[in-house]
């Protein structure tokens, strides 16, 4: 199940699990297989060349199994690659920005990594799986580097900073907020 948010007259595909994600890809016309965060990436940058959304939000998640196979090259491979969708996409949400058709981008990855030896693998008492990264940059996002956050965060603050970021009032939940650290303080 895929929670979305539905933003008045703006369009959303949200593409849950591998097997959707094939689905996705052949009526798209785009290659499958490999590398399935490839897929997502193509997808993104097709969407954004033909209906420019307010917002762009990836998800990749193909580092976790290069991770968990304990081959080093191949994660540092996978990254690289990453590397190369993100150049790729940022250009041209720099594009749409100047072309007057504001845009954001929202990059998470799902967990952390263990340290030292236990780099493959995470959970909850693996000393360092609960530190992750994101990125978050475009129009409503000043540029103010890197961010080391001293406020304990989760995936669950992403649906309100996203809410945020599109102009709608965070719905209240049990748990997530706005990642105020990606704001300037009034």
């Amino acid at each position: 199940m895929c929670d979305g948010i539905a933003a008045t007259g703006s369009t959303a595909i949200a593409v849950c699990g591998s097997e959707k994600l094939a689905d996705y890809a052949k009526t798209q016309g785009i290659q499958a297989f490999p590398p399935k965060d490839g897929i997502v990436a193509k997808a993104g940058l097709r969407f954004l060349q033909n209906d420019p959304p307010k917002l762009v939000y990836l998800g990749l998640e193909e580092s976790d199994g290069a991770g968990h196979s304990g081959n080093y090259p191949h994660y540092l491979s996978v990254l690289d690659r990453y590397d190369r969708y993100l150049a790729r996409i940022w250009a041209q949400i720099e594009a749409l920005n100047i072309a007057g058709h504001p845009t954001t981008l929202i990059v998470k990855v799902d967990h952390g990594r263990g340290r030292g030896a236990k780099w493959t693998g995470h959970r909850w008492n693996l000393p360092g799986s609960n530190q992750i990264w994101m990125f978050a940059a475009g129009h409503g996002v000043p540029q103010r580097g890197i961010l080391q956050n001293t406020t304990t965060r989760s995936l669950y603050d992403l649906r309100p900073t996203t809410e945020h970021l599109l102009g709608m009032p965070p719905k209240t939940r049990l748990w997530g907020n706005v990642i105020a650290e990606f704001f300037p303080k009034d």
